[in-house]
């Protein structure tokens, strides 16, 4: 814990004190004293002050009038159900589905356990463009591939740009 972490919390403490007496002052006067609550008003300006910027931690802050929402796009499904792994014998042909789609181009790649590309190309929808929310794709597998784990990934871009941020779904192979 640094200072601040252990100060602040006492200075909250106390300024909301000082403005309690001053509240009750004020009580026992009938409010006739427009020092005290010219007093009262600074303070509670500076408890303000205080809490504002011990919660922004010194970054920026960003006005809304909603709470945002993560919004799922171009999530990628494989046609069979409740596949987790792909026997990568029983399918040479993998087919695939986009949902909520946003991105114009897809493609995959195949990784081995070491996380080095062995594999990669670009995916194209069955009826030959990415142009519906929804669309449906075949991937052909290459033919040799040493015995091994591998995980497909799924990017929302072409298999020239194949980054991190834009890889969206990862399945296992097992040979």
């Amino acid at each position: 814990m640094d200072k601040k972490e252990i100060i602040i919390p006492f200075l909250v403490i106390g300024f909301c004190t000082f403005i309690a007496i001053i509240s009750y002052t004020e009580f026992l006067t009938h409010r006739k004293s427009e020092k005290w609550i010219a007093r009262k008003l600074k303070i509670a300006g500076l408890l303000l002050t205080l809490t504002i910027c011990t919660s922004t931690n010194g970054q920026e802050i960003i006005n809304t009038s909603y709470d945002a929402v993560a919004i799922d796009s171009d999530i990628i499904t494989i046609k069979e159900i409740g596949v987790e792994s792909i026997d990568y014998d029983k399918l040479r042909q993998i087919k695939g589905n986009v949902s909520k789609r946003t991105a114009e181009r897809f493609s995959f790649c195949l990784v081995n356990v070491y996380g080095t590309k062995v594999y990669s190309d670009n995916i194209n929808a069955t009826d030959g463009n990415f142009n519906n929310t929804d669309e449906d794709f075949i991937i052909l597998m290459p033919d040799k591939l040493p015995q091994g784990q591998y995980q497909l990934v799924f990017y929302a871009d072409s298999k020239n740009n194949q980054r991190k941020e834009n890889e969206k779904s990862r399945f296992k192979i097992s040979l």
